[in-house]
């Protein structure tokens, strides 16, 4: 073996270019094909879970297709069989759309069948109508690239569109796409790909195409399942701190936020409980049932979410009681908690006889410096005691009178008993 390195030494000439060492056509497309099955196979392993991601599935045999093809293009360099060239062909299309639908189903776009389904149609039909026309290898091989070209094109479109909270993984993927798709056609452009296959070994752009496309093995081989691990992480997150029944915060998530809230700086000092209870809401699961009662919650999370628009944290600590942490102010909280208890009486609740209405109690403590938000919903737990004991359907200041009070207008009732109330006439003084 050292004997066979010095005479190469000693004859430069018989010393292959490094173009040609790294960027030989037929090794790299066996490169290609190969690492394409293996990340197939990697994909497979964190696919078999139940929950797995449909998409992944697709990008999964869509890898496995393409490998295949790869690896038969390299062995079909040395064949030259025309049968096994059309294959390949069909199998690169196939593959490539195989992947874009796995990006669409994964972003998920509508309607993409669409245009996808005659965009592979057509170009399978080509390429076919191409080789019953008795083009050469190289000008199949610049077809096929053309194809490939405006596939990866469309997938870089894909996922450099503008997206609120597009991930930086997925616009590295999409630039990676969009840098193959534009090498290739500027491979095209210049003609390399006219030579020939023995011409390909060299050239700044053909090489430029062959790394663009190892790069972008790597890149969306790890990348797509670094994708669908975030996405599955987002799922977890959303299982571990939404209420599945009312879409708020549950228990955990509220203590963490609202304790993250007031540890920020001057936090505590202007940040307002609210504790929150639907009133009898034992009553409408006797009478109505707990699948009215879980309408009921629903529609309560609706209107109260309707009224905060994003504004403040609001948990469900357990069954029909909830916590808002709002960073200000126990006046500007007490128009806040109005403003609630209005919106969620205004809406009526479907049952299965008349209509009933439901009516929340809210108690309101200010958050002292220094003070854990345990204690402070403690006193806002008072509060929510007081408005319970002093009629219900009203906003009670911790150690106060009733902030505000709804009058009945009318004797007519919605449901099994709750009046109809009008919003409050006068504001009660209040103390913090």
């Amino acid at each position: 073996m050292i004997t066979r390195i010095h005479k190469m030494l000693a004859a430069p000439d018989c010393i292959p270019s490094l173009g040609a060492i790294l960027l030989d056509l037929q090794t790299f497309m066996l490169i290609i094909g190969v690492g394409n099955l293996s990340f197939a196979g990697l994909m497979a392993s964190y696919a078999r879970g139940p929950a797995a991601h449909p998409a992944l599935r697709k990008w999964m045999w869509a890898r496995i297709l393409l490998g295949g093809c790869q690896v038969a293009s390299w062995a079909n360099l040395t064949m030259e069989s025309p049968g096994l060239a059309q294959l390949i062909a069909l199998g690169w299309i196939a593959g490539m759309a195989m992947e874009m639908a796995a990006y669409c189903q994964f972003f998920g776009y509508a309607n993409w069948r669409r245009l996808l389904y005659p965009a592979t149609a057509t170009s399978m039909i080509a390429v076919t109508a191409a080789q019953a026309y008795g083009i050469s290898l190289p000008q199949l091989i610049t077809l096929i690239a053309a194809v490939v070209g405006l596939f990866a094109g469309a997938m870089g479109a894909i996922l450099l569109w503008p997206r609120g909270g597009t991930p930086a993984l997925q616009r590295i993927i999409g630039m990676n796409d969009a840098g193959l798709a534009l090498a290739i056609l500027l491979w095209i452009g210049s003609g390399a790909l006219g030579e020939g296959t023995q011409g390909m070994g060299s050239g700044m752009i053909q090489s430029a195409v062959l790394i663009a496309g190892y790069m972008l093995m790597i890149v969306k081989g790890f990348g797509f399942l670094l994708l669908c691990k975030q996405e599955d992480d987002r799922k977890m997150l959303h299982l571990a701190t939404v209420d599945s029944l009312t879409g708020l915060l549950n228990r955990y998530a509220f203590f963490d936020q609202a304790e993250a809230l007031r540890l920020r700086p001057a936090g505590a000092a202007r940040m307002s409980l609210l504790m929150l209870d639907l009133d009898h809401f034992k009553r409408i699961n006797d009478r109505f049932g707990h699948a009215t009662g879980d309408e009921a919650l629903r529609l309560f999370a609706h209107s109260v979410q309707g009224v905060l628009a994003g504004r403040g944290i609001m948990g469900r600590l357990g069954g029909e009681e909830f916590a808002l942490a709002l960073a200000c102010p126990l006046e500007e909280a007490l128009d806040v908690a109005e403003q609630l208890r209005v919106a969620v009486t205004a809406e009526l609740l479907p049952t299965s006889a008349e209509p009933y209405v439901v009516t929340v109690s809210i108690g309101v403590a200010v958050l002292h410096a220094g003070e854990t938000l345990t204690a402070g919903l403690a006193r806002a737990d008072q509060a929510l005691y007081d408005a319970k004991g002093a009629g219900r359907n009203r906003v009670v200041a911790f150690r106060c009178a009733p902030v505000s009070e709804a009058q009945p207008v009318r004797s007519h009732h919605a449901g099994m008993g709750e009046p109809v109330r009008s919003i409050p006439q006068a504001r009660q003084q209040f103390c913090a």
